[in-house]
């Protein structure tokens, strides 16, 4: 269990790495925060240890793959938490859930409506597994498979993205159709380091997660829509992100490592 604990701290580096990277500045550095991505990346590999021994749900048979999928498992709980568990209310989600009707005031009703949506997050996930299962090879060649798989993750991926950031962004096609493209490329990348079907799907939207922060986040250093039009507060921070951009390589480093083991 320690090792799958430990790859799942990595996972939720990487998360945080990115986040250090492009919040700061305006909102200053929390110590909190940033160990929070990977305590709950440990918890997702020690529970994937657990599903993996116990239940056979899921088979770990790539210790790379599984950084990705508690990855993608800690950026959905992650979301849980900012839109319904914690303390105030984030900009994004505030303005869905006041057009959606919902009591948001309410602080036992957000919490509530934050379990459903988990509940709805792991119940996707696992449909996810078992779509990657019907339409991998023999069924569909290679080539086709990746690309069934990439898209079909990749819109889900861009479909819940864009229903919160259009809160305060607008709807962007161009950022839509982002998510598909690099979870094709993940798809084809992955599919064949394992035989898990739970396993390839969760770690096809780590893949796309991680690919889309390092172009938005790394390279073109785009501000996030809640910090657009705002002075930066902490701008000596921006001399300090290099140090997320080294942990963030890092991680996705040991990563790639571990999935070509």
């Amino acid at each position: 269990m320690e090792t799958f604990a430990a790859i799942g701290l990595l996972a939720g580096l990487i998360v945080s790495s990115w986040q250090g990277f492009k919040d700061p500045p305006w909102e200053g550095f929390s110590t909190l925060k940033f160990v929070r991505s990977p305590l709950i990346g440990a918890a997702a590999g020690a529970a994937a240890f657990w599903l993996d021994r116990e239940t056979r749900i899921i088979q770990v048979d790539n210790l790379g793959l599984l950084m990705l999928a508690a990855l993608a498992t800690e950026r959905l709980a992650g979301e849980i938490y900012k839109g319904f568990l914690r303390p105030g209310f984030h900009p994004e989600y505030a303005r869905l859930f006041e057009r959606a009707g919902f009591p948001i005031h309410r602080s036992g009703v957000r919490a509530a409506l934050g379990l459903v949506f988990l509940a709805g997050g792991l119940q996707l996930y696992w449909w996810l597994g078992r779509f990657v299962e019907a339409v991998r090879e023999p069924v569909l060649p290679y080539g086709l498979a990746a690309l069934v798989v990439g898209g079909v993750i990749g819109t889900i991926v861009a479909a819940g993205g864009a229903l919160k950031d259009s809160q305060l962004e607008g709807f962007k096609p161009k950022k839509f159709v982002r998510s598909p493209m690099v979870s094709i490329l993940g798809a084809a990348v992955l599919l064949p380091l394992s035989a898990d079907p739970l396993l390839v799907a969760l770690a096809t939207i780590g893949a796309e997660r991680v690919g889309v922060e390092l172009y938005k986040t790394f390279l073109t250093r785009q501000v996030r829509g809640i910090h657009a039009g705002r002075a930066p507060r902490y701008p000596h921070w921006f001399g300090r992100r290099w140090l997320f951009f080294m942990s963030f390589a890092a991680g996705v480093g040991a990563c790639a490592v571990l999935s070509v083991r």
